[in-house]
């Protein structure tokens, strides 16, 4: 057999897709270790994420008497379903995260935390969800891009009979075995169980001011495990919070602003933080605006960019339309039907995806 140069073979291989690779590494110790190898991993999975390669990740809950399934499954730009993976769990009251770098993290209330990569059909369990009387409130997950590691963050509380103040916050980077307490800011008093949004290395929440009435924004930079209060857009001055909502769109934070009561709710505010031309270290809020003709859109919510940054994906019912997701034009302002066969039920959730050889060593 001629001798191929080592390099070619690692080229070659960064343009297959997850399941063929994950094919490949029986082929010899040396396919094993190339594929298998933390670099190759990386560069993969940022190749494939600035590829023009849409895809999207649909998951649905079911539960049994003893036990409760997670089924993923990835769609492509036409609809079109490729692989799914479906978990069996212990029965509790679960929530999907979005998924990042191809890692997908759920739990549940009575503590445990799963973390999963559908494309390699792998999951872990983390440590830590035998503490009695526990209630876990909310749970983050996110990548340290300077380090190169994941991290959950989670809140919890000790029940109905806790003390004032009682919550808490707990860090776990992947490949360690133990949780670590976090001591937040103060300032922030967060509100409900709704989880942290995690993009580009943050994770970000709406939380009350503690020292003066209104809201904030709050994040957490996950290498360095800090606090910073973040200043919404200032003409949101005086509306009402309540009807906002965090997300994640292309990479970037987005405060999705829902308060248009007087225009009959069909029209939702975009503010995207994004990096400020020309300084890296500088962010800047930029709004998109979505608005329907006729009906309201307070029943959606946005979830996903395609490719060229043009179309919005929304989930949710838009009245008059059987379709459970719709694509909106930035551009031209027209709404389009996102069909998908497999989808027999409204009640799932969806969000932007990319196939990772990601490794789990939870």
């Amino acid at each position: 057999m001629a001798y191929i140069p080592k390099s070619l073979v690692f080229h070659f291989l960064l343009r297959l897709p997850v399941k063929s690779l994950a094919r490949f590494q029986c082929i010899d110790k040396e396919w094993l270790s190339l594929i298998s190898d933390p670099h190759f991993i990386y560069t993969h999975l940022k190749r494939a994420q600035t590829a023009n390669d849409f895809r999207l990740l649909l998951s649905f809950i079911s539960h049994g008497n003893v036990s409760t399934t997670i089924k993923f499954i990835t769609i492509n730009e036409y609809g079109l379903a490729g692989s799914d993976y479906s978990v069996h769990i212990n029965s509790d009251s679960y929530r999907v995260l979005p998924s990042c770098n191809g890692l997908v993290c759920f739990y549940g209330v009575k503590g445990r935390i799963y973390i999963c990569n559908p494309a390699i059909r792998n999951m872990v369990k983390l440590p830590g969800d035998d503490a009695k009387g526990s209630i876990l409130l909310s749970c983050g997950f996110g990548f340290d891009p300077q380090a190169c590691r994941y991290k959950v963050i989670r809140m919890s509380d000790s029940g109905p009979f806790k003390a004032p103040g009682d919550s808490k916050m707990d860090i776990f980077t992947m490949g360690t075995c133990s949780w670590r307490n976090v001591k937040y800011d103060e300032r922030f008093r967060f509100l409900n169980r709704q989880p942290p949004v995690h993009a580009s290395g943050f994770f970000y929440w709406i939380t009350a001011n503690n020292g003066s009435k209104g809201y904030m924004i709050a994040s957490f930079d996950i290498g360095n495990e800090t606090f910073e209060a973040i200043p919404p857009p200032k003409s949101l001055s005086g509306k009402n919070w309540p009807m906002f909502c965090l997300g994640e769109l292309g990479g970037d934070l987005a405060l999705i602003d829902m308060d248009f009561a007087s225009e009959g709710k069909r029209r939702m505010d975009l503010w995207l933080l994004k990096e400020a031309s020309g300084d890296e270290n500088k962010k800047t809020w930029v709004k998109e605006s979505i608005i329907h003709p006729s009906q309201p859109l307070d029943a959606t919510r946005p979830e996903a960019l395609d490719h060229g940054g043009s179309k919005v994906l929304l989930h949710g019912f838009i009245r008059g339309s059987d379709a459970f997701l719709n694509w909106y034009n930035l551009g031209t302002g027209s709404f389009r039907r996102f069909e998908i066969q497999e989808i027999t039920s409204p009640f799932f959730h969806v969000g932007a995806h990319v196939e990772s050889l990601a490794q789990l060593d939870g």
